[in-house]
């Protein structure tokens, strides 16, 4: 972790664009963030990865369409007084709101929700570690999250971060934009998410490189012993339903001793 001090509405905000591509045409996008907001102290690409998480679980939740979102706001909590929240200690928060208008879950689901690996899509459609990640991102920012969800009527997260009395610190000159890289390489993307996968290989190719996918291990394999060309890197997720990504990567590379499959 790199912490530091954030306005969580700029973290959010700069993820717009992100997430409209991640989430589809068929889903609306809607932020409601508080014009007055407190800082909060954690790792800026972690609380970018819990925002995305959220926003790919939301989107696997409405496949006909619907709405995601993001609300924030100060919160004070003050068990002491009204016993509100009695699991959060006491003081002032951020409060990060994500709503969605999809299927839903129902109370057995919700028991288990955070566990590692438990996922209730279908087979090569999620891993079960989105949303433990999230878990895992919020207690060590030192932070609080709580779901509410019912069967037909959406899913709401919302996540307590601790506000810190630190500044935020801003850069006195931004730094000018350096040449944009560019490649002309042949990348093997093997991820079992297709829409992130799909992404992933839209935004390679924006850059110049030219990209094989496969959805997992047997595919990639066939890739592999098929394909005519030289395949400079291998980009793969690490954890997926045949093989991991670092087991697969291993089968795939070539070594002195042998070639690549």
């Amino acid at each position: 972790m790199q912490p530091a001090v954030h306005n969580l509405n700029t973290i959010v905000a700069n993820s717009k664009s992100m997430l409209e591509r991640v989430i589809g045409e068929d889903i609306h996008f809607a932020s409601n963030l508080a014009a007055e907001i407190g800082l909060v102290e954690a790792d800026r690409t972690q609380l970018e990865q819990v925002i995305l998480n959220l926003a790919i679980n939301a989107r696997d939740a409405m496949p006909h369409g619907g709405k995601l979102s993001f609300t924030s706001q100060n919160a004070q909590i003050r068990n002491s007084e009204t016993n509100q929240a009695p699991h959060i200690p006491a003081g002032d928060y951020v409060l990060l709101e994500v709503s969605d208008t999809g299927t839903g879950m129902d109370s057995k689901t919700l028991e288990h929700i955070f566990d590692p690996f438990f996922t209730n899509k279908e087979m090569g459609r999620g891993t079960g570690l989105g949303l433990s990640t999230v878990y895992g991102i919020v207690k060590q920012s030192g932070g609080h999250i709580e779901v509410e969800s019912a069967l037909g009527k959406g899913t709401t997260f919302r996540i307590y971060l601790p506000q810190t009395p630190e500044a935020e610190v801003v850069p006195a000159a931004e730094r000018k934009p350096g040449r944009e890289l560019q490649g002309t390489e042949t990348v093997l993307l093997i991820e079992d998410d297709a829409p992130l996968r799909e992404l992933t290989s839209t935004l390679l190719r924006t850059h110049g490189y030219s990209v094989l996918q496969a959805a997992g291990a047997t595919q990639a394999e066939r890739i592999v012993r098929e394909y005519g060309g030289t395949i400079d890197l291998i980009l793969a997720d690490v954890v997926m339903p045949e093989m991991s990504g670092p087991l697969l990567a291993k089968r795939l590379a070539p070594s002195p001793s042998r070639p690549a499959l």
